[in-house]
């Protein structure tokens, strides 16, 4: 994944929505939401446009959206 770039995000857990990649691990992909919502099970976990997000590699799909 490219740092700053901006992802197309399927997540089993979080649902579709996208973002901008801050960091990346073996793990974790930490970034902002640019666009979309990432829902929870519990309401004040839901992530909206300009909040950071955390998700876990392996529990999504990555497309990445070209600029």
């Amino acid at each position: 994944m490219k740092l700053n770039g901006i992802y197309k995000v399927k997540h089993d857990r979080k649902g579709y929505f996208t973002m901008r990649v801050l960091k990346e691990d073996e793990t974790w992909v930490k970034g902002v939401i640019v666009e979309g919502r990432a829902d929870a099970m519990l309401d004040y976990n839901i992530k909206g446009e300009g909040e950071k997000i955390t998700v876990k590699k392996s529990l999504a799909i990555f497309t990445e959206v070209e600029v």
